[in-house]
């Protein structure tokens, strides 16, 4: 009986504990609060926070103000903040490239997604998606690379741009390839979207780039893509 009475007030203890935490969240995280947060984050004034801006750096020591106020510990027992390298792209100038395979030749725009101005006259060869694989079949040194956009497989645009992509780059570049031609062969990927994208300044992750030309150009009809 003593056993069962102590359990009972241990059970009674603990719901007791349970509802004092839920009445202290509760107490703690307001809609009032939640909304005073929100409309100052996205304020106007706030102008996107965009990355690099002074208004990102605003909201960043709000927050770090609250995590403060609320006793949060940072992270690394020094700083509430992650350095994190970021590099700001200029706007690119025009790109135009002018294939000539097997004699079928064909001038196209594209979009630069990387590398430095360059102008080249050299020799194509063509390596699939541009994987290691790919590479192994050709030699592309002193050459232009040209390669289908992407994975095999694979429709997602974001996981052509920010990992496919700087992979076959690096690759051309260590195989001394002078430049790297991408097709967008993606199904339903609005050009003029991707177009208007690449066609401005941005801000991006520094990393060790390989410095060559790495153009992308839309899937057409044009003789050199047949060729190819």
């Amino acid at each position: 009986m003593r056993y069962l009475t102590f359990f009972l007030l241990l059970s009674c203890t603990m719901v007791v504990a349970q509802k004092k935490s839920l009445k202290a969240i509760d107490d703690f995280i307001t809609l009032p609060g939640i909304e005073s947060h929100i409309r100052f984050l996205s304020a106007d004034e706030m102008r996107g926070r965009n990355t690099g801006s002074p208004e990102l750096d605003i909201a960043a020591n709000y927050l770090m103000t609250q995590f403060m106020s609320a006793g949060v510990t940072p992270g690394d027992g020094h700083s509430y903040f992650q350095a994190v390298s970021l590099m700001r792209l200029p706007v690119p100038g025009k790109v135009e490239l002018t294939l000539e395979v097997d004699g079928a030749s064909g001038s196209m725009a594209g979009v630069l997604i990387e590398g430095h101005s360059a102008q080249l006259t050299k020799p194509v060869v063509y390596a699939g998606y541009g994987t290691a694989a790919d590479f192994d079949k050709v030699d592309v040194n002193g050459k232009i690379v040209v390669c289908l956009f992407g994975s095999q497989g694979s429709t997602k645009i974001n996981e052509g741009i920010l990992r496919t992509a700087p992979a076959k780059r690096l690759l051309a570049s260590e195989r001394g390839a002078q430049a790297l031609v991408e097709i967008m062969a993606l199904p339903g990927v609005p050009w003029g979207a991707l177009q208007n994208y690449f066609s401005k300044s941005r801000v991006t992750l520094q990393e060790e780039e390989s410095g060559i030309p790495h153009i992308l150009i839309q899937n057409s009809e044009a003789d050199p893509l047949k060729s190819l």
